[in-house]
């Protein structure tokens, strides 16, 4: 009786078909491309994960055949949220899908490639679980190498830019220190010479003051007026010795009555 239970319910949920699944190819490189499995989910089911241990199916993929490819990673899954829970029915934890999933598997080309094999799966609601389910796919087409990749051109180099040469600060100008030449010596200032009387005949000197007033000791009256003369008429006060010694030598030889007297 148990056994007809079961058969009824798989044929019902085959029938009623909760899991929708579509395949397809994709080049997502010069030399990758993607198989996709993309599963519509009915509410109130759900698709479970990849790799659980025991429990109910997980969903996996089968390489039958592969030519000119070769596999790149494990079996992914993207476009779904992952729930991770406590399964009463399985009495495990349990990660599953639900409302979507697109699960994901990358390849390699290498050559003109076949890829062929089946995809499986299992999903259950609260009450009911499908048997495994298998999504067949098969996929072929030519090679293409990937353009070799261009050599990017060097960057022109700027010639170097000169450095100009940092102006040096001029040295502040200092002005040279003014010298004084020294001053030829001055000739000896020449005494003020003795000035005489205008008019020596209004002077009678006595014969005292011919005696202290004179260098030359003045005896007479011609004498002193021949001093006076000297002084007035010379050019220059030794010019005026001279004049008044060869005058007073001269009078002196004649013996004048003024010395005879005395």
């Amino acid at each position: 009786m148990l056994s007809l239970l079961c058969v009824a319910v798989m044929t019902f949920a085959q029938m009623h078909e909760p899991i929708q699944c579509e395949t397809s190819w994709k080049m997502v490189g010069d030399n990758v491309a993607e198989l996709r499995i993309a599963a519509a989910i009915d509410a109130g089911w759900h698709v479970y994960s990849t790799e659980l241990e025991d429990g109910p199916t997980a969903a996996a993929l089968t390489v039958e055949t592969i030519k000119g490819a070769r596999l790149d990673g494990k079996l992914g899954f993207t476009d779904g949220k992952e729930i991770a829970k406590y399964d009463d029915m399985f009495g495990m934890d349990v990660r599953y899908f639900e409302d979507k999933v697109t699960f994901v598997q990358r390849f390699i080309l290498e050559d003109d490639y076949l890829v062929q094999g089946y995809f499986t799966y299992g999903a259950c609601d609260d009450e009911s679980c499908l048997p495994p389910t298998n999504v067949e796919f098969k996929y072929e087409g030519k090679y293409t190498a990937p353009a070799a990749p261009q050599k990017k051109a060097e960057p022109v180099k700027a010639a170097p830019k000169k450095e100009e040469p940092k102006a040096v600060p001029a040295a502040p100008v200092v002005a040279p220190a003014e010298t004084t030449e020294p001053s030829e010596p001055s000739e000896p200032e020449v005494p003020s010479e003795p000035v005489g009387p205008s008019n020596p005949e209004e002077i009678v000197p006595d014969e005292d003051w011919f005696d202290t007033q004179s260098t030359y000791i003045i005896k007479t009256a011609e004498e002193f007026a021949a001093f006076a003369n000297a002084v007035n008429n010379g050019n220059s006060f030794a010019d005026k010795i001279v004049a008044f010694s060869d005058f007073v030598f001269a009078s002196r030889q004649k013996s004048s009555p003024l010395h005879q007297n005395k």
